[in-house]
């Protein structure tokens, strides 16, 4: 299936983005299906959850990598912080026929950054990285048993991984499958 993208459409974003809710009704399905973090978060309002993050003093850092020299430097803080979050971004969710778009990766609170590497439609200033150039950086990291390589449904970012050229992850853990073992019963596992 081919989208078709150059069709002009009238879109008016006041009169379909509506976000609010009834806060009541929101808690009391939240509680009765134990959304416990959901619930926290409803009742936390933006300036408590501010005012969290200041008292935790996080330092938040989010940056999209433009070059090697800045992934190399990523890879180096992993390394010492021992453990990665990672997720791909695919143009389908099948992981075996999909092409790699771009990379995230997390390696303590507050600090991540983005890898773009085949965005499509964006303006030419927009530095994206070669594959290639990531794959020769990133493999020996995805390889490397020391540093614990950690994702939601990982499965599927490894098999993305593997069919754009990367070795296969080791020393993984999937925060779904966590969730499974835990809360079996409960979230509609």
């Amino acid at each position: 299936v081919t989208l078709k993208s150059d069709i002009a459409i009238d879109i008016k974003e006041d009169k379909i983005s509506n976000t609010s809710f009834n806060k009541k009704t929101l808690l009391s399905f939240f509680e009765k299906h134990g959304f416990n973090n959901l619930l926290g978060k409803i009742n936390s309002s933006p300036k408590e959850i501010e005012k969290n993050i200041e008292e935790k003093n996080i330092r938040l850092s989010y940056e999209k990598i433009s070059n090697d020299k800045e992934l190399k430097a990523v890879v180096l803080k992993i390394r010492k912080a021992g453990l990665v979050a990672i997720d791909t971004e695919t143009d389908t969710v099948k992981p075996y026929f999909s092409n790699l778009i771009g990379i995230s990766l997390s390696w303590d609170t507050g600090k991540a950054c983005y890898i773009p590497i085949k965005h499509s439609n964006i303006n030419r200033d927009f530095i994206q990285l070669e594959k290639n150039i990531v794959i020769n950086i990133l493999d020996p990291l995805l390889k490397d048993s020391a540093v614990l390589k950690i994702g939601q449904n990982i499965k599927f970012d490894n098999i993305v991984l593997f069919s754009n050229g990367f070795s296969k992850m080791n020393t993984i853990d999937d925060t779904m499958l966590m969730s499974y073992v835990l809360f079996a019963g409960l979230h509609n596992h």
